[in-house]
């Protein structure tokens, strides 16, 4: 009996000191401070995947991208942008160097560099999302540990360079624009929003004062009022929901790509163009697809330096029949 407890007692003794040990390895290491970055100070973010190198630099307030300086899509910016303002580490995972099993080996991970106004600097190797994809497997530079950060980065930085790009290629105020001209391979519309007086009738009640015994009665006043309608040069009644459907759609339009190995130049003979008055002009022009079963159209427009694609959904959106934009005499 006696002999029982002493093994029992062995056993416990060996179970605490094997909790004991496990508990203080895991606090033997420390997280490596990581520098903060406001993201409102960033002015340069490099992602490096491969032999491929994008940039994004902050110029005159806005952010632009390639070579020829095309301005970012701002919604991506401000995503990488919050992903490193809120980089945080939370655990060691691995000192084994098995970065392949993370994604983190020469030719998967993905650098981020960036740099504020003040010359700091932050540098990340990004491997893929940890199984929940509420963190990343990261490592960063002079250091062979693996590291999870919070957050899932590979949705924020593993980017091509054509959808860093801002793909809008035409934008205004709706509100400012005072004519419309339309134009396909047959005919033509040109449509103009005009001020219209219109009287309109109020009764005001006078104030009763009597006069020979009479109170004084209720007088019918008119007053001018200036409205704005759409008319068309031919003088045809319009479909106003139409036309500002139209106006609506183009005044942020947005295409899929853009044709970086085309000019502008190389499109002739647009199948529907479109030319808009406000403050500024504004112009789109689309040209026939490459086949009947094609998805896109080719366009170019006045804010676009680049030929582009729409898909064709857009496309019709933007192509409307002339008959849709005026009333007919059952309207």
């Amino acid at each position: 009996m006696r002999k029982e407890y002493l093994v029992l007692l062995a056993l416990i003794l060996g179970l605490s000191a094997y909790l004991f040990f496990r508990d203080a390895d895991k606090i033997e290491y420390e997280l490596p401070e990581v520098p903060h970055m406001a993201k409102n100070t960033i002015t340069r973010i490099e992602m490096i995947k491969g032999d491929k190198t994008l940039v994004v630099i902050k110029e005159d307030g806005k952010w632009v991208t390639g070579e020829k300086h095309y301005a970012a899509d701002a919604n991506k910016v401000e995503a990488m942008l919050k992903a490193i303002e809120d980089f945080n580490l939370t655990a060691m995972v691995s000192e084994a160097k098995d970065y392949g099993r993370y994604n983190l080996s020469d030719d998967t991970k993905i650098t981020v560099k960036a740099k504020d106004k003040d010359g700091k600097s932050l540098e990340i190797d990004l491997g893929k999302p940890a199984g929940t994809h509420r963190h990343s497997f990261v490592k960063l530079p002079g250091d062979p540990r693996v590291f999870h950060a919070s957050g899932n980065f590979q949705e924020v930085f593993d980017l091509e360079a054509d959808a860093l790009r801002d793909k809008v290629v035409l934008q205004f105020n709706p509100e400012e624009i005072t004519g419309i001209s339309l134009k396909n391979k047959e005919k033509s519309l040109v449509l103009t929003l005009k001020t219209v007086a219109e009287k309109e009738e109020i009764k005001a009640q006078a104030e009763e004062k009597p006069i020979e015994g009479k109170a004084v009665k209720e007088k019918d006043l008119s007053e001018k009022k200036e409205t704005k309608k759409w008319e068309a040069a031919e003088g045809e009644a319009v479909n106003e929901p139409e036309i500002k459907a139209l106006i609506s759609e183009l005044a942020n339009l947005r295409c899929e790509t853009f044709i970086s190995d085309k000019t502008r130049e190389d499109f002739k003979s647009p199948r529907f163009e479109i030319e808009l008055k406000g403050i500024s002009n504004y112009s789109v022009a689309l040209f026939d697809p490459q086949s009947k079963e094609a998805e896109t159209f080719s366009g170019i427009s006045s804010a676009s330096p680049e030929p582009f694609v729409l898909p064709k959904w857009v496309a019709e959106k933007i192509m409307p029949e002339f008959s849709k934009l005026l009333k007919t005499a059952k309207d």
